[in-house]
Order: C-alpha cells, then structure tokens, then sequence
C-alpha cells in the first residue's frame, strides 16, 4: 500500500515517473515541449484509475444483486470497472505501455519497472482512448 508521502510514496513515485519520462524522451530525442501532455496522459492517468480502484476496491456495484440485477446491469457493473477504471487490457488493441512494441514505450516501462514494477504494469497509453 502506497504512503502519500516521501521518495517511496505516492507523489514521490509521481515525481521520479515525471523524471524517468523526461530522461527517456531525451534518449529518443524527443523535445521536451510533450513532456507535459504525455505524463499526464500516460502515467497520471493511468494511476489515478489503477489508484482510485485500489482505495475504493470496488465492493459496491452499479445495480446490487439483492435488488433484482439483471444479467445485462452486471455486465454493465464489470464493463465500468474493466474499461474505466483499470488498464484496458483487451487483446485486440491492448494500451499497456508493457504490450506496445516501440522502442520509445519499451524503454519508458523499464524505467517504470524501477522505480515500482506494480505501477509500471498499469501504465497506458491513455491518448489511445
């Protein structure tokens, strides 16, 4: 579970995120002009879901059971938290930045990866959507 504060916490992950994209754009010589949009477009995006999940953990549901859920309202209930709240991970256009074969996500994971390799699993290339 993730503190708010420090190096290991929240924001200090958001922080070194921010660094490692700004070192892997360099790499790939990428202006530093996108810098902005592509942090908030992929890593912050991504961990406010993969967060907002975690501390709610979802145990409610859009239609309860006991009040007479239909099949389609439970397939509703899972869509909402498959498609917007966690990685989307459909084999047929998947947008983990793990799952795009370009060198530019490929080196941006394995910066991820070290500073948490949990967070870099949920990272998405939310400009996909």
């Amino acid at each position: 579970r993730w503190t708010s504060h420090g190096l290991d916490g929240f924001t200090g992950k958001l922080f070194r995120s921010r660094q490692a994209l700004r070192d892997v754009m360099a790499r790939h010589e990428l202006g530093e002009k996108l810098l902005e949009p592509l942090f908030n477009h992929t890593i912050v995006h991504s961990v406010d879901h993969q967060s907002g999940v975690q501390r709610t953990c979802f145990r409610f549901s859009l239609h309860p059971w006991h009040t007479g859920c239909t099949a389609l309202q439970a397939f509703n209930t899972n869509m909402f938290r498959v498609l917007l709240c966690s990685p989307t991970l459909n084999p047929l256009a998947p947008n983990t930045i793990r799952s795009i074969n370009k060198p530019f996500y490929q080196d941006l994971y394995l910066e991820l990866q070290k500073i948490d390799s949990e967070m870099a699993d949920w990272v998405t290339a939310s400009v996909m959507y």
